[in-house]
């Protein structure tokens, strides 16, 4: 009897690294219309607002919705529902079933949880908006959480139908969820500005989040067929999603904490730089949203398929994993050099109309110089703690998380009262860098075999150099770019960078860009 012949582990890897390649550039499709209108939504809410005390109190509202969204349900959804859903994707019956029983739970837990928190919104600001020293101010900072808390809800549910859809390789509609979300937000704030002032950013955040869930709502027809709402706690799959959530919910209290001290932190600075930080900070999202969230979400269900640990292969999952690791940094190291060098143009550019002056352009690209040099590494650290969860451990990237919010606290303690808002930026830098660098380490032990090094040490010595060599040409050149304007400026030196960075790559023989063009050249000419 014959068997049949077994595909060369190259052939497979190369089917690997296009389908992570082909999601991820739907992902980072979807997230580049996204970080787009997130950046029009800030530059509509600057342009007026400004950067005042009644926006300092906006976005501190914001900070328990968007910490609840952001560490507990994307956190879950990637370290719990999708590589959980993914072992049950083949069955669909019991794959519909697994999900109808996690979004029965997801609505009774966001809705118990935002009950909750806007009942204790009084005492939570007590604690953690001490800064805040008007009446006025505290009183529109509550009144703004109270309503901002709803769109948890709504997104609460958003991120299981995110990760329903993700364990089938589905990535279109979780790709272009949050471009529904942002353009809910803008047409709030255009429309209710005028008649009700700051809340009219609260209730945005409402119209974003039902957007989001509506988006995908409708791409689920099958979903909705079948739902029937239940909570089965004794399935093994509810149970196993049960205890993986809940490592990661005690992890966001210590992370929460942090976040919580940061922002008490930064409102005792004069008027202006809480706000001036969140702005900048939405910059450096912007590159780390494409690029890193993108391949980090597009590899997951791959990583899931062929953990070690699960009956997969570890030649497979660490060529998968180097791969979006290169995948990566060749896109990331570049942005930081191009950021690095015209941070202040570009801010000026995004942010500089109206209410929102010279002076406070200058501010938010000083601080957003000192978040920036995280880039890589936090980008890095997207994939690193999905390659935990795709081996269903939770644990690891909580505990080294504690770990990192001890080193934030020293670093920003030590430096806030010499450099002020830059000093926390810092410390948010070093505590992301931190995070990756030990990830990368603990996984090394965890997976002897892994032998990532040997794979990206010869890459590295390609990159970086050519990322260098942009930053070093835009410094040179810009005197002469700017006379062009701002924005026209700034995309000439935008394609000058590209081009450098390209010339570079072929010139030092990089592989994989190599590798990429002559698979443009061939699907081009199969067209």
């Amino acid at each position: 009897m014959q068997t049949a012949p077994v595909a060369p582990r190259s052939v497979e890897a190369s089917t690997t690294q296009r389908r992570v390649a082909g999601a991820a550039a739907v992902i980072a499709t979807g997230n580049v219309l996204s970080r787009g209108l997130g950046l029009v939504r800030d530059i509509v809410i600057a342009s007026i607002f400004g950067a005042t005390s009644g926006t300092d109190a906006f976005f501190f509202a914001r900070l328990v919705p968007q910490n609840l969204y952001d560490l507990l349900v994307g956190t879950v959804s990637t370290a719990a529902f999708v590589p959980v859903f993914v072992q049950h994707a083949r069955d669909e019956r019991q794959f519909w079933r697994l999900v109808g029983a996690i979004f029965s739970l997801a609505g009774l837990a966001f809705v118990t949880l935002a009950v909750g928190l806007a009942a204790f919104a009084e005492p939570l600001l007590n604690v953690i908006g001490q800064g805040f020293t008007s009446e006025d101010q505290r009183s529109l900072a509550i009144t703004l959480m109270r309503i901002a808390l709803i769109s948890v809800i709504f997104q609460g549910l958003a991120g299981v139908l995110t990760s329903a859809l993700y364990a089938q390789n589905r990535f279109a509609l979780p790709a272009f969820a949050t471009t529904a979300y942002n353009v809910g937000i803008i047409v709030g704030v255009v429309a209710l500005a005028q008649p009700l002032g700051y809340p009219a950013l609260a209730i945005g955040l409402i119209l974003g989040a039902l957007a989001q869930f509506g988006l995908q709502a409708i791409g689920l027809r099958e979903f909705w067929r079948v739902y029937r709402p239940h909570i089965d706690l004794k399935d093994p799959a509810v149970r196993r999603i049960l205890k993986l959530a809940g490592t990661v919910a005690a992890g966001l209290v210590v992370t929460s904490v942090a976040s919580f001290i940061d922002v008490n932190l930064a409102l005792r600075l004069p008027e202006g730089n809480y706000t001036s930080m969140q702005y900048a900070t939405r910059i450096i999202q912007f590159p780390l949203g494409i690029v890193g969230l993108a391949v980090s979400f597009a590899i997951l269900p791959t990583l899931s398929r062929l953990n070690p640990g699960g009956g997969g292969s570890l030649d497979e999952y660490r060529d998968a994993l180097a791969f979006g690791i290169k995948l990566v940094l060749l896109l990331m190291l570049p942005a930081l050099a191009i950021v690095a060098a015209l941070n202040q143009p570009l801010v000026a550019v995004v942010f500089e109309r109206n209410a929102f002056q010279a002076a406070d352009s200058v501010r938010t690209a000083e601080i957003f110089l000192f978040y920036s040099p995280q880039l890589p590494f936090t980008a890095v650290d997207y994939l690193l703690i999905n390659a935990f969860y795709a081996r269903q451990n939770a644990r690891t990237p909580v505990l080294v998380g504690v770990v990192c919010v001890g080193i934030y606290l020293v670093v920003a303690l030590s430096t806030i009262g010499v450099i002020g808002a830059r000093g926390l930026a810092l410390a948010n830098a070093v505590q992301n860098s931190s995070h990756a660098l030990i990830l990368m380490w603990l996984l090394r032990r965890a997976l002897p075999g892994l032998h990532l090094g040997s794979a990206l040490a010869p890459f590295l010595m390609r990159v970086v150099p050519a990322a260098l060599l942009v930053g070093g040409v835009l410094v040179a050149t810009w005197p002469v770019l700017e006379r062009l304007g701002g924005l026209p400026g700034l995309v000439a030196a935008g394609l000058l960078a590209m081009t450098v960075y390209l010339a570079a790559l072929l010139l030092l023989r990089v592989s994989e860009v190599q590798s990429a063009l002559a698979l443009v050249r061939s699907r081009l000419a199969a067209r």
